[in-house]
């Protein structure tokens, strides 16, 4: 039936049983391990941008490893963050429902190409197994697939009340900045989840990760 073609489907878990995939996150681990030690900057307004104060992430299961070198933030730099949110907002919220949930498409799209790279990477920064570390990522893609269809739905707007003479509906509006900080223990699936939810419904998102 038409109701189950289109209905949501969860992004099914990489079985590890298998050779190749096995073989696919040995390469993306060795991938990952020949980029550590990077400094990794803020990015405010389409700007890296370096800071002074910084901090080292170790590997937890290799404390010896030294993942990346974090740019930490300034109040300085979260007013920017906020100036330049809010003046991206103005074009966002006009931006139409297709423009928005086209961004979480191609942002899934994108997350299943690379899908064995940030396994590795949370394998190796936050020391998870490797079928928990796959599972945040397919649960990340199921976010921006799942809001992405259900804001083409409540876009559409609902009928509500039944006064006889009036014609009355619900439609939802973009309300400006949001704030996502993310948590530690699924640091890619919730950040997305949190982030993709403001984006499609045309709200602007400063973004702290895990």
């Amino acid at each position: 039936p038409k109701t189950l073609s289109r209905a949501f489907h969860n992004n099914p878990f990489t079985d590890f049983a298998i050779h190749s995939e096995r073989q696919k996150m040995e390469t993306a681990l060795r991938d990952v391990q020949s980029t550590m030690g990077q400094t990794h900057p803020l990015v405010i307004d389409h700007k890296n941008i370096n800071t002074e104060r910084t901090i080292d992430r170790y590997n937890p299961s290799h404390p010896d490893q030294l993942v990346g070198r974090i740019c930490l933030a300034s109040n300085e730099h979260a007013d920017l963050s906020v100036t330049s949110a809010r003046t991206a907002f103005t074009a966002w919220k006009k931006a139409s429902v297709n423009t928005r949930t086209q961004v979480l498409k191609n942002l899934a799209d994108i997350l299943e190409r690379d899908r064995y790279t940030l396994a590795a990477t949370q394998v190796i920064e936050c020391g998870k197994p490797w079928s928990e570390a796959d599972g945040d990522i397919a649960e990340a893609i199921d976010f921006c697939r799942y809001y992405a269809a259900e804001m083409l739905r409540i876009a559409k707007g609902d009928r509500t009340g039944s006064v006889p003479g009036e014609s009355n509906w619900l439609h939802y509006q973009p309300i400006g900045v949001t704030l996502v900080i993310a948590p530690w223990n699924f640091p890619l699936a919730i950040l997305t989840g949190m982030v993709t939810a403001a984006v499609v419904t045309g709200n602007t998102v400063i973004m702290k990760p895990a």
